[in-house]
C-alpha cells in the first residue's frame, strides 16, 4: 500500500507553496493506482513542532486549534485501509471540527469547505454572531499574534504584539462572523478592547423586527465599518464562480436602497482586483465581467451588450459606472451609450487609465503591416501591449498578480497553462479586437487616406479626443500613487499628469490614493473616494 500525507495541500500555508504543489501532484499520482490513496492530514499535535518549543508562532498555532494526535492518525489510517478493501478511492479526508479550522485560519483560506460550517450562511455573509463574549474574541485575535496568552493585555494595541498586514487581513475574516471590521482598521492601534466595544455597539438585536437605528457614528476613523444590524441585508459574492455563461453582471456587494457603482472588468476579464474593495464598502457595488458570450467585434457591440445586461439587473437608474485598465474605451463608449439614451448618470469614474493612451506612441508603432491587413491585433502588438502590462505592475508589489502575469506570458508564448490564464489572455486578446477596429474607424474619419493617419499619433490623437469628448458626464479620475499608466511615459512629464483627461473633459477632479496599478484596491481611501463620489459637486 501507498499513503501519502499531505497536511496543507488543499487549503495552502504561507511560505509554502512549494510544498503544496508538490504533495497536489502526488495526489495526482495517487490517484491512478487502485491500491493507494492520500490522505489530508492536519497538525499533528503531539510532534516536536509543537511539543519542543516555547516559541510562540502563529503560523503553527493557527493549525493547532484543530489538530489530532498520532493515534489518531493511526486511528485514520486503519479506517483508509478499511475503506480501501471494499472500493478503490485516492482521497482521505477525516472529520475535523471545521468551525475550529475556520477559527485558527480564517474563513477565506476554507471557503471551499463552507458548507461544512455551522450555521454557515449561503449568501456569502457571515453566520449568526453566536458566542460575542470577550473570551471568544479574545481567542480569535490571539490565534493571529504572536504573544503569550497570560502576556496579552485587552488595552494594548494589536500591533504591538506583531500583527502585520496579512495576519491583519486573516484576521478581519475572522471576525466577519461579529463584526465588519476592514484590514486597515486593524493596524490602526486598535484594541481589544476597542473591538469589544464595536460589537457590543453595533448591536445585538438580530431578532427579525428589531429596531435598525442609525450607527453609524460607531465606526472607527476614518474607515466606516457596517454595523452587524444591517449586515443581514448586504449579500456579498464568494468568488467560488467566475467567468460563468449568463453571468455578465456580478454584485459584488448587494446592499437594498443604494445605487450600485458598477466597474467595468481589467484586462483580463474577471474581477478578481476588485476583490479588497469588498472589505471596504458599505454600499453596493457590481462588477462586469466577460463570459463566453461576450462580443467582441467592435467596442460598441461589446459596450451594447454589457448595456443591455445592466439594463436587466437595473431596469431604470440612476446609474454609476467606472473602467479600469484595459477595458477604459468600453466604459466610454458604454457611458455614452446611457447618455444617449437619456439615463441618469450620477458618477463616472476612471481608476488608472484613460482613452489617449491607446493612441500614444507605444501602440501607434506596433502597428505593422500585419496588423494593417488583417484590421485585427497582430501577434508583434499582443507583445507590445503585454510589455506595457509589464511597466505598469513593475511598481506593484502583488507578488501573486506578477506570477499570474509571467504565466499569461507563458500562453502568449506557447506554454501549456491553466484555464483561468488561458481565458485572462483570450481577454486581454479580445478586446484588442475592438481596439484595433477603433482604431481603423477613427483613421478613415474624413481621410483620404487612412494609413497615413495610423502611422500619425498626433491625428490619431485627435481623434480619440474628439470619440471620447463625446461623453459629457464630469470625469473622476484615480491615480495611485505608484500609477501604472503614468509610469509608461517620462516621469514629470506634465503632458501625462491627468493622462491627457483634462483634453477630453470638459469637467473633471483627480483623486490620488495608495499603491500601485494592482495594489489601489487595497487602500480604504479609494473605497471611501468612489462611495461618496456621487455626491461631488463640479
Amino acid at each position: 500500500m501507498i499513503y501519502n500525507f499531505s497536511s496543507a495541500t488543499i487549503l495552502g500555508s504561507v511560505g509554502q507553496t512549494n510544498y503544496a504543489s508538490a504533495n497536489s501532484a502526488i495526489d495526482e499520482i495517487i490517484k491512478k493506482h487502485p491500491n493507494a490513496f492520500s490522505m489530508v492530514i492536519p497538525a499533528i499535535l503531539d510532534l516536536a513542532l509543537f511539543d519542543a518549543t516555547n516559541e510562540l508562532n502563529t503560523d503553527v498555532t493557527r493549525w493547532s486549534t484543530w489538530g489530532m494526535t498520532c493515534r489518531e492518525l493511526c486511528h485514520h489510517i486503519r479506517l483508509g485501509l478499511i475503506k480501501m478493501r471494499k472500493q478503490p478511492f485516492f482521497l482521505y479526508i477525516p472529520p475535523y471540527d471545521w468551525d475550529k479550522a475556520s477559527a485558527g485560519l480564517g474563513g477565506s483560506c476554507i471557503s471551499m469547505f463552507d458548507h461544512l460550517l455551522s450555521g454557515a450562511d449561503s449568501a456569502g455573509g457571515a453566520a449568526g454572531k453566536g458566542d460575542t463574549s470577550e473570551a471568544t474574541i479574545r481567542q480569535i485575535i490571539l490565534s493571529f499574534i504572536d504573544v503569550n496568552e497570560d502576556d496579552f493585555s485587552r488595552t494594548t494595541p494589536l500591533t504591538s504584539y506583531g500583527l502585520d498586514s496579512l495576519s491583519a487581513g486573516n484576521l478581519s475574516v475572522a471576525l466577519r462572523p461579529y463584526l465588519q471590521i476592514a484590514q486597515m482598521q486593524l493596524l490602526s492601534d486598535i484594541t481589544l478592547e476597542d473591538i469589544v466595544g464595536l460589537i457590543a455597539s453595533s448591536g445585538g438585536d438580530d431578532d427579525e423586527g428589531s429596531g435598525g437605528g442609525d450607527s453609524s457614528d460607531l465606526s472607527l476613523p476614518p474607515i466606516p465599518t457596517i454595523p452587524r444590524q444591517d449586515h443581514h441585508q448586504i449579500k456579498r459574492f464568494d468568488w467560488k464562480r467566475l467567468n460563468q455563461p449568463g453571468e455578465t453582471v456580478i454584485r459584488l456587494i448587494d446592499r437594498p436602497g443604494t445605487i450600485p457603482l458598477i466597474l467595468t472588468h481589467g484586462g483580463g476579464g474577471n474581477l478578481l482586483t476588485y476583490m479588497p474593495l469588498q472589505e471596504h464598502f458599505n454600499t453596493s457595488l457590481w462588477g462586469v465581467q466577460v463570459t463566453p458570450e461576450t462580443p467582441w467585434d467592435t467596442v460598441h457591440e461589446t459596450a451594447k451588450f454589457y448595456y443591455d445586461r445592466i439594463k436587466e439587473q437595473r431596469p431604470n437608474g440612476p446609474y454609476r459606472i467606472g473602467g479600469y485598465c484595459a477595458s477604459a474605451l468600453i466604459a466610454y463608449k458604454l457611458v455614452y451609450i446611457f447618455q444617449s439614451a437619456g439615463d441618469e448618470i450620477t458618477q463616472f469614474v476612471m481608476l488608472d487609465f484613460s482613452p489617449a493612451i491607446f493612441t500614444s506612441y507605444h501602440f501607434t508603432e506596433a502597428i505593422d503591416e500585419e496588423m494593417i491587413r488583417a484590421k485585427s491585433p497582430s501577434k508583434n502588438f499582443i507583445t507590445v501591449a503585454l510589455h506595457l502590462m509589464d511597466k505598469m505592475t513593475e511598481l506593484d508589489v502583488s507578488e501573486s498578480a506578477k506570477a499570474v502575469v509571467g504565466e499569461i506570458w507563458d500562453c502568449h508564448n506557447g506554454v501549456e497553462v491553466r484555464d483561468f490564464i488561458k481565458l485572462q489572455y483570450h481577454s486581454f486578446c479580445s478586446i484588442g479586437i475592438g481596439f484595433a477596429h477603433l482604431l481603423f474607424e477613427l483613421a478613415a474619419e474624413g481621410s483620404e487616406d487612412p494609413l497615413a493617419v495610423l502611422r500619425d499619433p498626433a491625428a490619431l490623437e485627435q481623434r480619440i479626443f474628439k470619440w471620447a469628448g463625446r461623453v459629457k458626464i464630469p470625469l473622476q479620475l484615480y491615480l495611485p500613487r505608484h500609477s501604472g499608466a503614468r509610469s509608461l511615459y517620462a516621469e514629470g512629464d506634465p503632458e501625462w499628469e491627468l493622462l491627457k483627461s483634462e483634453q477630453y473633459s470638459t469637467k473633471y477632479k483627480r483623486f490620488d490614493v495608495n499603491g500601485g496599478h494592482l495594489t489601489m484596491f487595497d487602500d480604504p481611501k479609494l473605497a471611501q473616494f468612489l462611495e461618496n463620489g456621487d455626491n461631488l459637486q463640479f
